[in-house]
């Protein structure tokens, strides 16, 4: 991954751009990037038990979204209600500028471990998910009765001992990636996504109460030992660029 600097860009169909950085580094910088927040936001994760990482997850975001667009990280209207609740816990969108029709561009968010991660795809759903790989009880029976089909127990099943574990967090992650991209979170059960035999990827169809099937293309990102990252698009990401977020960058762009 590079360290370049963030330009506006056209993004086209089938294009996608993702950002990751450490949370350690990042944190660094927490009181000079928490200044891109707006007053609500500040009021927002200041109420959330993970205040420090909701505070760079935002600040983050709504700069990188500012160098794309070329304009300035307060003009952004990022709106996070949840549809059902109408609370400020639903999956991030931007806004129109008043009398505009809106930039043409989707955006997922995700942090795990120590990575923070931003997808970015243009007039696509995009969902991205990055969870550490953990020590231990991960694929636990009672879990995987939760979380994955008889045929993906199986396949986990099936695996060497050392494996099961990793196996177990592609396909949560994978899965997370494609609710995450629908929109519905976890609304909707793990169940009704069935995913090809990780780490391949693949296309996976979902079905949602009230609207028709949904196929959604699944492919893991190699961001190095320790972590597992799953992307879902509605088209297929042939154009794919994994960057190295840099706190320089970000607070004093070219």
């Amino acid at each position: 991954m590079g360290d370049p600097a963030i330009h506006p860009h056209t993004f086209w169909r089938n294009r996608c751009e993702v950002w990751v950085g450490s949370l350690t580094e990042l944190r660094q910088h927490e009181q000079e990037l928490a200044s891109a927040l707006t007053p609500v936001e500040r009021a927002q994760v200041a109420a959330r038990a993970d205040a420090g990482t909701s505070t760079l997850s935002r600040a983050v975001l709504r700069l990188v979204l500012a160098q794309y667009l070329g304009v300035r990280a307060e003009q952004l209207e990022i709106d996070r209600r949840c549809p059902d609740c109408g609370r400020p816990h639903g999956r991030p969108r931007l806004l129109p500028a008043p009398g505009g029709t809106g930039p043409l561009l989707e955006f997922s968010v995700s942090h795990g471990g120590d990575l923070l991660v931003l997808a970015f795809v243009g007039a696509a759903r995009v969902g991205v998910d990055v969870e550490p790989e953990p020590p231990g009880n991960a694929a636990a029976a009672e879990l995987l009765e939760l979380t994955l089909t008889a045929t993906e127990r199986d396949h986990v099943a099936s695996a060497e001992a050392d494996q099961r574990e990793s196996l177990f967090v592609h396909y949560w992650t994978g899965k997370e990636a494609v609710l995450k991209a629908l929109g519905t979170g976890l609304n909707v059960s793990l169940h009704s996504v069935t995913l090809p035999p990780p780490p391949g990827g693949g296309t996976t169809e979902v079905r949602v109460a009230d609207s028709g099937p949904a196929e959604l293309a699944v492919r893991y990102l190699d961001l190095g030992p320790g972590h597992v990252c799953a992307l879902a698009t509605d088209d297929p990401v042939l154009d794919l660029h994994v960057h190295r977020l840099s706190p320089r960058a970000l607070l004093t762009p070219s």
